[in-house]
């Protein structure tokens, strides 16, 4: 006995909203500069309603860009993913693939984007992208490429965003709140961001049937002009995680920069195997009845790289961000 085509699997799926991402990268961003003189955009972002974040995020024992954006893209430490430099003489990204690769395995239609300042993450990590546009030493370009992108292209998935004045501002003048010219360059990057929030919106009124989620993160802080070191201006890093699935608040236990590409792979439907090894998780997603791999019970650090302290975990998240009349939702 055939079927009604209105219950086949295929017109089921059909009529769900297809899941999307922006992920955004601000590289060297300390999460202590994201206050609304600094960043109003990112600030109004930890506020929304919509918004999971954490300002104590770590990254890995290496504060480079290479392991930092590496781990972000794959969900796996440097011991795993072979990269613990700028340079990628034994990358093991076969076993542990990228978040696009983990995509296109996953749906081969998906259609993937990047629009990079720092040219080894379109040469040698977010492969293969479908449309990379690399603009060294120009945010500018990045923003435009990346905002051409979300106004032209009928399908897109999940884009990548890098940007990297911040970063270049505190080699040159050094980091943090009280430095101006690195408060002026996250500002600019700030507004950079709104502009990419800003043309996003406008492609959901014309693109319903698409669920966006959006990510923004850093691959590392900086202190004393660089960040070579694991003091906790270099190790500290942020997360906010902002979409209509998102559990809003601070996003507990403290989360980390491999939590980065499992939680784009999740929101996107595809299901985390056990049998990945990953040590990043899924976090602040409602995940409800999508059949995800998500052990809650277990550590989200399996290396134990990263032990919670035992009085953050008797004191539990800290209360969410306090709302500021002045500061608007960004989506």
């Amino acid at each position: 006995m055939s079927s009604s085509p209105c219950s086949s699997p295929s017109a089921i799926a059909s009529d769900a909203p297809r899941r999307c991402a922006l992920v955004i990268g601000i590289d060297g961003c300390r999460p202590d500069c994201l206050t609304n003189d600094h960043a109003p955009t990112l600030y109004g972002l930890l506020q929304s309603s919509q918004s999971a974040y954490s300002l104590k995020s770590q990254v890995g024992d290496i504060c480079w860009s290479g392991p930092g954006w590496t781990s972000a893209a794959t969900g796996v430490w440097r011991d795993k993913s072979g990269v613990s430099g700028n340079t990628f003489p034994t990358p093991q990204f076969k076993k542990y693939p990228n978040l696009f690769q983990r995509l296109k395995t996953h749906d081969p239609s998906t259609v993937t984007a990047s629009c990079i300042n720092w040219k080894p993450l379109n040469e040698n990590i977010l492969i293969p992208s479908d449309h990379p546009f690399t603009h060294e030493e120009d945010d500018a370009g990045v923003t435009e490429s990346a905002v051409r992108l979300l106004k032209a292209q009928e399908r897109l998935d999940c884009l990548f965003v890098h940007l990297d004045d911040v970063d270049l501002a505190g080699h040159t003048f050094d980091y943090g709140p009280n430095i101006p010219k690195y408060v002026a360059s996250l500002k600019k990057t700030d507004e950079r961001v709104a502009t990419l929030l800003d043309t996003l919106r406008q492609r959901q009124a014309l693109h319903s049937h698409e669920d966006w989620l959006v990510m923004v993160t850093t691959d590392h802080g900086g202190i004393d002009y660089t960040h070579e070191d694991t003091r906790p201006e270099n190790r500290t890093n942020f997360i906010i995680v902002h979409g209509p699935d998102v559990i809003p608040g601070e996003i507990f236990p403290t989360p980390l920069v491999v939590d980065v590409a499992p939680t784009v792979l999740a929101h996107m439907g595809v299901k985390i195997a056990s049998a990945w090894h990953l040590d990043g998780r899924p976090v602040g997603l409602k995940l409800t009845g999508r059949g995800h791999w998500m052990d809650l019970n277990a550590s989200q650090d399996p290396l134990n790289k990263f032990p919670i302290p035992k009085e953050e975990l008797e004191e539990g998240p800290a209360p969410a961000v306090a709302p500021s009349p002045d500061v608007a939702t960004a989506l």
